[in-house]
């Protein structure tokens, strides 16, 4: 039921964004990157791949059910989500939720703002209480921008990486 709906909700939030999309391709994407690599469909887009360790250096985002399905195949395997860099709303959810087996580098930058459903349905992302604490006392989850997290902050949160990583 639940990959259904995300299925059924990306295809109609694909053809809102652009009328010409092949709905039959964005179901291709959900089921086989989605259901058979979650980890690649959220990491490692639709022509790289992300191994063990899968190395995040930049990270947009994208759809929150995709990145919350990598992060529960990270939980259950023994891949290793290495942070080098930017990740942003989608990809910082998906780090939170799979944090023991992520580790960041002094470059890692999470970057938060309020989520949104079909246009302009706004609300505040699902994070860890203790994230959730850190981006509320500063200001919240801002609204057309990003309020991001260094290192400096993000290493009470996430393990640092092994140098030799």
């Amino acid at each position: 039921m639940y990959v259904f709906v995300c299925v059924s909700a990306s295809i109609v939030l694909a053809l809102l964004i652009d009328p010409s999309t092949d709905p039959i391709r964005v179901r291709q994407f959900f089921f086989y990157y989605v259901k058979e690599d979650p980890i690649r469909a959220a990491f490692g887009g639709w022509f790289s791949s992300c191994g063990n360790p899968c190395v995040v250096t930049y990270n947009k985002g994208g759809p929150i059910a995709i990145f919350e399905e990598a992060a529960h195949a990270i939980r259950n395997s023994d891949t290793l989500l290495i942070i080098d860099g930017a990740c942003k709303s989608a990809c910082a959810i998906a780090a939170d939720q799979a944090r023991d087996h992520v580790c960041i580098t002094k470059k890692a930058a999470f970057s938060f703002h309020k989520a949104y459903i079909v246009g302009r349905i706004r609300f505040d992302p699902t994070q860890s209480p203790d994230i959730d604490t850190w981006v509320k006392d500063r200001g919240g989850y801002p609204t057309g921008s990003f309020l991001t997290m260094l290192y400096e902050d993000a290493k009470r949160f996430w393990k640092t990486c092994p140098p030799q990583l």
